[in-house]
């Protein structure tokens, strides 16, 4: 069975076509998948992230950077890992005139990364989000940092949705894993002469309209921040169904969980195996989650 080979067609804004590009198509060991293109921010090439594959030894398929010119014609190819190393590279956007970023998955662990590379295929930075098998999608926000969009599987076999939004460094800035409130996530900056961004709120007029998850009070955490303990006070009055309440860390990892003993009472946590750093207490039901109270541990 032939091999997939990146495929690449150009039209104008009505889609009346240019020119179509099939790149490899000449060669028989050599094959891929294009998975996103953009076009550099000088207007002179264009950039794709594809999986690169090959037939011969070293046999298989890596992440790669494909660089084109206007008219389709490949410059060049550059391999982000060594050859022979399953993996491929998603939705490549430029972060500045001579770095990209992206979705990017190879070697023997297959599990995403968030990668910055230069316009060679170089590796400047590179992190782990979470730890499952699912690329993110990405944007550049209008004051340069950097989304990262990803989903989860839960130990209920529900999705969890988490957004990162990262640093050039690819250092942490903030993770959402609540309903979203506005700040500087929109990719687009707001302009009005009447509408002012402030925080997490958007000033119209005199009047401020706040975006907030509803209060519910099923959980109370106090010491917070905590030390070496804290406790978890419940009220599960209004629940019909099977509930659990799960300590995790920012990456979105299962570090403690138990099933309250009865509908209103208090449990004390020790966290004497916890670093410092912030947490999540979540509370489900049926494998629906109803609230997340942030915990922050200092020592």
């Amino acid at each position: 069975m032939s091999k997939p080979k990146p495929y690449y067609i150009m039209t104008d804004s009505l889609g009346i076509f240019k020119w179509e590009k099939v790149v490899h198509i000449d060669v028989s060991d050599k094959g891929g998948e294009a998975w996103s293109t953009v076009l550099s921010p000088d207007s002179n090439y264009f950039y794709s992230s594809i999986s690169h594959y090959y037939r011969s030894t070293p046999y298989g398929n890596t992440p790669a950077l494909l660089k084109m010119d206007l008219n389709g014609n490949v410059i060049d190819i550059f391999n982000l890992a060594p050859l022979g190393d399953y993996g491929k590279m998603f939705e490549a956007k430029f972060v500045t005139d001579t770095t990209i970023m992206a979705s990017a998955v190879w070697g023997n662990s297959a599990k995403p990364k968030a990668v910055i590379i230069d316009t060679v295929g170089s590796i400047i930075h590179q992190t782990n989000l979470l730890d499952n098998e699912w690329m993110a999608f990405t944007e550049v926000t209008f004051d340069s940092k950097l989304l990262f969009f990803t989903d989860m599987l839960d130990e209920n076999d529900q999705f969890d949705a988490y957004l990162f939004k990262l640093n050039q460094q690819l250092e942490s800035d903030t993770l959402y894993t609540q309903l979203f409130n506005y700040d500087s996530l929109c990719p687009h900056q707001i302009v009005s002469d009447t509408i002012v961004q402030d925080n997490c709120g958007l000033i119209v007029g005199d009047q401020e309209i706040k975006v907030e998850a509803p209060l519910t009070n099923f959980l109370k955490i106090f010491p917070n921040p905590a030390g070496d303990y804290c406790i978890i006070e419940y009220d599960l009055s209004q629940f019909d169904g099977k509930a659990i309440i799960v300590i995790t860390d920012l990456y979105g990892r299962n570090l403690l969980s138990f099933n309250p003993e009865n509908k209103h009472t208090q449990k004390t946590i020790s966290l004497a195996d916890f670093s410092a750093g912030i947490y999540f207490v979540n509370l489900t039901e049926n494998g629906y989650r109803k609230e997340s109270v942030k915990l922050i541990v200092v020592k």
